[in-house]
């Protein structure tokens, strides 16, 4: 049966933790089929008025099914000494880690001539450096993590740890009598999701909206500190703070704190869709909400990314996919805390839950032979500000038409880049990156919605002075965006993003909502590193010496590519070049770091 107790090692935060042991019989080796204590439950999340924890609870103690489970971030864990159940909310990003865990035990052996050992105990925790020091058996990097996170293709379930796995957002755990693995319900992901999405007309547009707001009024609920948000001037962020903003007042506004790059860096004249500067643009928000918003201009220091990302792989034991926005984020952070706030609204999920434009409709309508539905792509839009016909069409039809051909085009380059910087040949660069366009399919999208990949987990309470909340991943606003179809997605409203455009009007100012301009941050990147030469050159040194990375990856090309920088002047040519070289040091100096930690815990 199931034995349940907090467990840690000096220093560590007992109450972060959940164990259970597993006790086996007098009889056999089988676990108990009986239980001997009362049930046992544990929470951890964002609970003002304990009503999220009599929800999830309540849920698990008398059924799987989580369709009504409460839209705010918790984790939620309950045993009855038969089984163990244990559920993530789709909002809590960070997920809940698990490890099994079977030490040595005192005697030398089990009098059968084998080596004895203690109970296997499962230990949950919120905190990854909490949960691997509490291990009292050898716990080591996954090798196979590191390099599928280098591509960024990480999965969800998976964490750099080969003994600890993770529970996605969106799913319950269920351990029975003695099973060493879980099964997996996902209750808010595509196994839950209809394939066949049909939600269309008039009704979308109110269906959405009383949705999100919805969403934003659970996430405020019971709250009394400032309402924080990080904004850029983009779609996602902006209407965000815009349906926050019914919930402030010229008393109370809402602190919206948009990036800047520094005054004296030298930015780009043309970065093709993303503005380098999106504070101005951001302060229509102020305008169009005056006394209720309250635009904050954010200027990062000197603070390089590679620091930014030893400091937050320190806190959480999580490597870091883009050191430079955490240079930003952390910023914004702070300054969030500085001003009495104990949340941080954030937007990433909103290109798929929001704002995407879903362009392989064509060929989803196409493979199910509804011919009326490609006839409709091909049909003039009749909403407000829609772009000209021949533009619509070049756009969902022609431009999908040539998608193969821009797919294959787009990973010749792809495999190109990786080489010049040091991927060996047979890594999988047709992975690499964001889907785009023509490669996405509609499986792909659902697993996009759902954040099926690691990097999320970022994004958990471990990394940062407040709770880090984006509503576009709650568990109303996925399931909606699910239903949605694809052909309401891609013919709706003026342009590009057209549905999230119509979504917008009437919350989010023209200037903003009509730009056709990409919010973007950390233009300043190269700036902060412009006199640290020294410093790459050190890390492309040492990652020889990295475990994983060191004979995986070609330094000798990293290092020409490194020496081949304008160092000392304010502007480089190529900021994707830093960006990628950023994300490749910084992981071979967190597998450095965290193989260190490893080596110096007590194991048995």
């Amino acid at each position: 049966m199931w034995r349940t107790g907090n467990r840690a090692t000096p220093g560590d935060d007992a109450s972060s933790l959940f164990a259970v042991a597993w006790q086996r019989g007098d009889d056999d080796d089988r676990a108990h089929p009986e239980a001997r204590e009362s049930p046992a439950a544990r929470f951890w999340g964002w609970s003002p008025d304990g009503s999220s924890w009599r929800a999830a609870a309540a849920i698990l103690a008398t059924s799987e099914d989580l369709t009504s489970a409460p839209g705010t971030p918790w984790v939620c864990l309950r045993t009855d000494g038969h089984t163990v159940r244990a559920a993530v909310s789709s909002t809590a990003q960070g997920g809940l880690y698990w490890t099994l865990d079977q030490a040595r035990g005192d005697d030398s052996s089990d009098g059968r001539g084998q080596p004895a050992h203690a109970a296997p105990t499962l230990i949950f925790g919120t905190h990854l450096p909490t949960l691997v020091r509490a291990r009292r058996t050898r716990t080591t990097l996954d090798e196979a993590f590191i390099r599928s996170f280098a591509l960024a293709t990480a999965p969800a379930e998976r964490t750099p740890f080969a003994e600890v796995r993770r529970i996605a957002p969106g799913t319950t755990a269920l351990w029975g009598p003695g099973q060493p693995q879980p099964r997996i319900q996902e209750w808010c992901g595509p196994a839950a999701w209809s394939a066949e999405p049909s939600l269309s007309g008039p009704s979308v547009l109110s269906e959405y909206l009383s949705t999100f707001d919805d969403a934003i009024d659970e996430l405020l609920d019971g709250a009394t500190a400032p309402i924080a948000a990080a904004v850029s001037g983009g779609l996602d962020s902006t209407f965000m703070a815009a349906s926050l903003a019914r919930h402030s007042t010229p008393s109370a506004p809402l602190l919206a704190f948009c990036h800047s790059p520094d005054p004296a860096a030298e930015l780009p004249t043309s970065s093709g869709p993303f503005a380098p500067d999106d504070y101005p643009i951001a302060r229509e928000l102020a305008k169009a909400y005056p006394g209720r918003i309250e635009v904050v201009r954010v200027v990062s220091n000197e603070r390089g990314a590679l620091d930014a990302a030893a400091d937050f792989s320190a806190r959480t034991w999580l490597p870091v996919f883009a050191p430079a926005n955490h240079v930003w984020l952390d910023d914004i952070a702070d300054r969030a805390v500085a001003a009495g706030a104990d949340r941080l609204f954030h937007g990433a999920n909103g290109n798929p839950a929001f704002s995407y434009s879903h362009p392989y409709a064509l060929r989803y309508y196409a493979s199910r032979r509804d011919w009326r539905s490609v006839a409709r792509l091909a049909a003039p839009s009749g909403d407000e500000g829609a772009e000209p016909w021949p533009r619509q069409v070049r756009s969902r039809v022609a431009g999908q038409l040539v998608a193969p051909v821009r797919s294959a085009r787009h990973e010749t380059v792809k495999r190109a880049y990786l080489t010049h910087f040091g991927f060996p040949a047979a890594a999988q660069a047709d992975q690499v990156g964001a889907p785009v366009g023509g490669t996405m399919d509609r499986a792909g999208y659902l697993r996009w919605l759902r954040q099926d990949f690691s990097t999320p987990a970022a994004m958990g309470p471990a990394g940062w002075p407040l709770t880090m909340v984006d509503p576009f991943t709650t568990h109303g606003v996925l399931d909606l965006a699910a239903r949605i179809s694809p052909l309401e997605w891609s013919t709706r409203g003026p342009g590009s993003r057209g549905l999230a455009r119509l979504l917008a009007a009437g919350r989010v100012p023209d200037a903003i909502r009509l730009r056709r301009a990409t919010g973007g941050q950390g233009w300043d990147a190269w700036y902060h590193a412009r006199n640290s030469r020294q410093r790459y050159l050190d890390e492309v040194e040492a990652l020889a010496d990295s475990p994983v990375l060191g004979k995986w990856l070609d330094a000798r090309a990293l290092r020409n590519v490194v020496l081949g920088w304008p160092w000392g002047s304010a502007g480089i040519g190529s900021l994707g070049e830093l960006l990628a070289v950023d994300r490749i040091l910084s992981l071979a100096a967190y597998c450095r770091a965290t193989q260190t930690n490893l080596d110096g815990l007590a194991t048995s």
